[in-house]
């Protein structure tokens, strides 16, 4: 399922940064927030659309084993709106950090027993109890 929506802390509309998208740029480094921190080849303009943004708590996902964030910049509040899903499910993650703010990102998943691998301008994040599955390279992946 696709769901055309945006994740974060909370349930509410998001301005989608304006750009013009017939132009040349790099759409993929576009912030949704106040501001744009990363230069890009436009100016942003005023916002004139919305997107839901949601928690993925609340989608009540069961048995998650990976979650993957690059979502320039907003993974502080994504994770922080899917603790319950990381608590239950305690899957492996992928976090790009470049961003955000990396000790924040290390010290969520700390709190919550993961142990944090760098894996370039990501934090591979596994939970104490997977550490074994990496660590023997049965995987194709060995990290310990």
């Amino acid at each position: 399922h696709v769901h055309n929506v945006c994740v974060g802390n909370s349930n509410n509309d998001v301005d989608i940064p304006k750009f013009n998208y017939h132009q040349p740029m790099n759409f993929g480094s576009v912030e949704f927030g106040t501001t744009q921190k990363e230069k890009l080849q436009q100016e942003r303009l005023p916002s004139t659309e919305k997107v839901k943004q949601v928690r993925i708590d609340d989608y009540n996902f069961q048995n998650v084993k990976f979650l993957k964030m690059d979502i320039e910049g907003m993974e502080i509040p994504a994770l922080l709106g899917a603790q319950k899903t990381i608590t239950q499910s305690r899957p492996v993650a992928l976090v790009e950090y470049i961003k955000s703010d990396r000790p924040q990102i290390e010290a969520f998943f700390r709190r919550q027993k993961y142990v944090i691998v760098p894996w370039g301008t990501d934090l591979l994040c596994i939970p104490d109890e997977e550490k074994p599955r990496f660590a023997d390279g049965s995987l194709g992946l060995k990290v310990f």
